[in-house]
């Protein structure tokens, strides 16, 4: 009874061993790239499942025939002894490899060790001792390989080696042929399994569709066994019986497969759960949503929950890519690789791409990798790349079958952000013409109000311009007419801009030369900066034209922009004015003063109507180039401090020219 048990668990044994070595040969074969390691891990499985098959198909035929094993393990012998000789010899090789070996050196010392492998195989050496030393010796590597590893390769570094020590052990203790040599020598190939399952060491893949196949035929192959074994057992024990038993266990086999059937059904139907769950959950959820930014950070934590991502990011295409993300700080990312991985999408019409399979991209590999991502999925809508994910699926490397389905839910997300867009566009425009109309009711009240003071103060300035013309009064009371001629002025100025303000700007329908109206703005105000002690210096690019523009609408940006900044420099300062075009070909126009600086708590104030933090100030200057340059569709920005603490820059970021 023990030799039967000896003969099944060889027999079985081998059979695994076989259909495991095929197994992850065809994994090694799938991968994108190979290199050497893979190559040699590849001959390793390749010698390995040869020495399983030629020991499990001689037990397999004197079964069958039923001859003696010795003469029909005779013609297989020289394959085993080959095997047997070059398995130790690759995984030597490829244990130097892993641990980091030098490659020339490596690949002299793996051509010793096959050397040695012809002379065991040749007689010329006792094979099983020296088979048996040969696995120490990359257990010995390996475990020095373990100390420059990290993550999962260490891990199976450590594992294997003790494994390899045991079968070394077992083939010197019980002999070649032993069953306990037999069944121990599976473990490093599930080892090996469940490692690139579980983290996809060495860069490969065991879809989670082909492992649960593989193990349902094994698992039905070793019932069938031991349903046959079964029946030859009660067959030689109780005579009658064992026919019986056998077909009571096939049928009762079907019993067993309706939970099974059940079990694969719903394994296969995972992805569409999965894509129906977010479909139905997170798409309904965001469409509440109503901020645009705030509902792509819902979708990045909810991607991250549900496919266990250590970080995400999300990337809408804009002037200026507007980045939210989960497990990072957004602003960390490099706006130049995000550049390139979205002129990489939309050029190459890419949906999905993965870093380690990327052949003739470097430059996104590159980009991909900076940011530690090493997936990014496109987002389109009416095939216009709206924006991109960015995925990081540490400590796994590959998404499986989840791939099809972020493809899926990219599409569907691309679809929510730009509907939310669209909504914002459209509450953005009723706000728009909501100010408008009150623009419009302000400034027929301003028109009012201006007429009904304007010209009493042309009357005031007038008449005390008339009283300092007596020399008598002058000298008396110059002093104080000097005051109320320039309180007036101030007065009047205040009163045109409120106008200004409240007037609706023309439609923007002209070339204007820019580069002319900088000029001209710097000029004119050159000698009141004079007069505080502050200097204009000016970078202006030549040649810089607005193709569709108003020239007073142009010329007051320009010139509230200067005026704020000379009032704001102290003494002796300057004012820097810069305009040039970026890389993308839009004007670019800054600003520069060298005054104190804005406080962050009033840095979002700067910009809205009557808010000043001067004696003698409307609030209206940077509120009306607010308000053109948002006619003009230009950017506007604010940078504070400038250098050392102090400075005001504010850009503005006209778009690119139609052509």
């Amino acid at each position: 009874m023990l030799l039967v048990n000896q003969f099944v668990v060889r027999l079985l044994s081998y059979s695994a061993g076989t259909l495991l070595c095929v197994f992850l040969l065809a994994i090694i074969v799938k991968k994108h790239r190979q290199r050497m390691e893979d190559w040699l891990l590849a001959a390793l499985l390749a010698a390995a499942g040869a020495w399983q098959v030629t020991h499990a198909l001689p037990r397999y035929l004197a079964a069958v025939g039923g001859r003696p094993l010795s003469e029909v393990t005779l013609p297989f012998l020289t394959v085993q002894m080959a095997c047997a000789a070059l398995v130790p010899a690759f995984l030597f090789h490829l244990s130097l490899l892993w641990a980091g070996f030098p490659r020339p050196s490596a690949h002299w010392l793996g051509v010793g060790a096959y050397s040695i492998a012809l002379l065991a195989w040749s007689g010329y050496v006792n094979p099983v001792p020296a088979w048996s030393l040969a696995l120490l010796v990359p257990a010995a590597i390996l475990l020095y390989a373990q100390t420059k590893a990290e993550g999962s390769p260490k891990r199976f570094y450590i594992l294997l080696a003790p494994w390899l020590a045991a079968i070394s052990a077992a083939a010197w203790w019980r002999g070649g042929d032993s069953a306990l040599l037999a069944a121990i020598s599976l473990a490093p190939l599930a080892l090996l399994i469940r490692y690139i399952y579980r983290f996809q060491i060495f860069d490969l893949l065991i879809s989670r569709r082909i492992l649960f196949v593989f193990t349902l035929a094994f698992l039905s192959a070793a019932y069938l066994v031991m349903v046959r074994f079964l029946a030859g057992w009660l067959e030689t024990r109780l005579e009658t019986f064992g026919p019986l038993v056998e077909i009571s266990l096939i049928f009762g086999a079907v019993v067993t497969w309706l939970p099974i059937y059940e079990i694969t059904t719903r394994f296969f139907s995972r992805s569409g759960r999965i894509y129906a769950e977010f479909g139905r959950r997170v798409i309904e959820q965001a469409a509440r949503i109503l901020d645009v930014q705030g509902r792509a950070q819902y979708f990045v934590e909810q991607l991250a929950r549900t496919f266990h991502l250590r970080r995400a990011a999300l990337v809408r295409c804009s002037d200026r890519p507007e980045v939210c993300g989960h497990g990072l700080r957004p602003e960390a990312l490099e706006s130049g690789s995000l550049n390139t991985i979205a002129q990489w999408l939309e050029s190459e019409r890419q949906d999905m791409a993965h870093v380690r399979h990327l052949r003739h991209a470097k430059g996104v590999q590159q980009a991909l990798a900076v940011n530690g991502f090493n997936y990014v999925f496109a987002l389109r809508c009416q095939d216009r790349l709206t924006g991109f994910l960015l995925l990081d699926t540490t400590p796994q490397l590959f998404l499986d079958e989840n791939e099809t389905v972020l493809l899926g839910l990219s599409r569907e997300i691309s679809l929510s952000l730009e509907s939310c867009q669209l909504l914002e566009s459209k509450i953005r425009l009723e706000t728009e013409l909501l100010e408008q109309e009150h623009l419009a009711t302000l400034g027929k009240v301003a028109a009012t109000i201006a007429h009904e003071v304007k010209n009493p103060l042309s009357s005031i300035k007038t008449l005390a311009q008339l009283l300092r013309e007596d020399a008598g009064v002058r000298e008396s009371y110059g002093r104080d007419l000097h005051y109320m001629i320039s309180e007036t002025d101030r007065l009047d100025s205040c009163v045109q801009q409120l106008l200004t303000y409240a007037r609706p700007l023309p439609a923007p329908a002209k070339e204007v030369d820019l580069t002319e109206q900088l000029e001209s703005a710097a000029a004119f105000l050159s000698r009141q900066s004079a007069q505080q002690g502050v200097r204009i210096q000016q970078h202006v690019a030549a040649g810089l034209k607005l193709a569709q523009a108003d020239p007073h609408t142009v010329q007051q940006i320009v010139m509230n922009l200067l005026l704020n900044a000379i009032q704001a420099s102290p003494p002796e300062g300057s004012v820097l004015l810069d305009a040039d075009r970026d890389e993308r070909g839009r004007i670019r126009l800054r600003v520069t003063d060298e005054g104190p600086g804005i406080p962050e708590e009033m840095r979002e104030r700067v910009f809205e109507p009557f808010f000043t933090t001067k004696q003698q100030g409307t609030g209206l200057g940077l509120a009306i180039v607010k308000k053109n340059t948002g006619q003009l569709r230009a950017a506007l920005s604010l940078e504070t401090p400038v250098r050392g603490g102090r400075g005001t820059r504010i850009s503005v970021l006209f778009p690119v020219e139609p052509r």
